[in-house]
């Protein structure tokens, strides 16, 4: 199909199976009801990541008490960033873990990111088999034994693999800030990502992100525990966002937004999501680096760079009428 938008001819080409992703890598991290949970923790390395004053009062037997926090640190003056690889890998060896053995996570309904993050940072070494007890600890102690004696484990040593999950840096995207190139994902509160509340150096977002507050993936009764998968897909498509997008999602510190990282990539399976590890709390620090303030704006799309071909995401009507208006004469629309 043929058509013409001021000017610009637009080649319509319906194409079946085009650009769809490749599911059949099992995903490194999955959220699992606690009978999976009880019938794995027998041969699993087991981390609570609530409170230690939580963990004193009881947990899974076996668990070894993780505080999420102990994974990031300042880094040249910057803080809360995730530690390195082989930093990771001390930490979580310390604690027992081995990347030949699953891992199973848990924390507390009030605070789901603490195992999220514990899951990401997992990932970040290279671990292929790591499962969130869907519920948190309190779907755990409804029906199942919990104990206060603490386990005994030995240390291992972990030499870092490849990363399960992928990370995305600012310099991977500055260039493309105000562009669609990436589809950013923002998981802060709506007043964060307005620029209402006035916590960081600068307030807003990046240009042309997405707000979607981490808690609208959750069931409002136990945030520890996903929506419905067709939900969380219908929220996404509502918002724009669909998995031949290159997907960034950020937060302030990139703990709120692991979360998200794994509720689209590894429950629904869309394979082009990365975390921005620094998130707010970095991006807002760079000097020169563009804030958007209020609603979002739609962000251009590229249509040539350096004299090379871009594939971008659908284009409206008034990015046609700015891509006329810059001399071009045809874009090919693959749907």
């Amino acid at each position: 199909m043929r058509r013409s938008v001021t000017g610009v001819v637009v080649l319509v080409l319906s194409l079946i199976g085009l650009l769809v992703p490749n599911l059949s890598a099992a995903a490194p991290v999955r959220f699992v009801d606690v009978a999976d949970a009880a019938d794995a923790v027998d041969q699993a390395h087991v981390l609570d990541t609530r409170s230690f004053g939580d963990y004193l009062k009881g947990h899974v037997p076996g668990a070894v008490h993780m505080n999420d926090e102990a994974l990031r640190g300042p880094l040249g003056g910057l803080p809360v960033q995730y530690w390195s690889p082989d930093r990771l890998a001390g930490i979580f060896g310390d604690a027992g873990i081995t990347l030949d053995s699953p891992v199973v996570v848990y924390s507390t309904v009030d605070d789901p990111l603490a195992a999220t993050m514990t899951a990401y940072a997992l990932t970040q070494i290279g671990h292929a088999d790591v499962r969130i007890i869907s519920g948190g600890f309190e779907a755990w102690a409804a029906n199942r034994a919990t104990t206060r004696a603490f386990p005994s484990i030995e240390p291992t040593t972990i030499t870092p693999k490849a990363p399960t999950l992928s990370k995305i840096a600012y310099t991977d995207f500055a260039d493309s800030i105000g562009f669609d190139d990436f589809t950013f994902v923002d998981a802060r509160p709506k007043g964060q990502y307005l620029g209402d509340v006035p916590i960081w150096i600068r307030n807003g977002h990046i240009p042309g992100a997405h707000s979607l507050d981490w808690t609208l993936l959750t069931d409002p009764i136990n945030k520890h525990r996903l929506k419905p998968l067709d939900e969380i897909e219908a929220i996404l498509r509502e918002l724009g966002v669909s998995d031949r997008d290159d997907i960034v999602v950020y937060c302030g510190t990139g703990r709120e937004a692991t979360l998200m990282m794994l509720a689209i990539s590894c429950e629904l399976g869309w394979s082009r999501v990365r975390l921005y590890e620094g998130s707010w709390t970095e991006y807002s620090s760079i000097e020169g680096s563009k804030v958007e303030v209020g609603p979002r704006v739609e962000p251009k799309t590229r249509a040539h760079r350096d004299g090379k071909l871009l594939i971008s995401a659908q284009p409206t009507e008034e990015t046609l009428d700015w891509l006329a208006a810059e001399g071009v004469k045809t874009v090919i629309n693959l749907r």
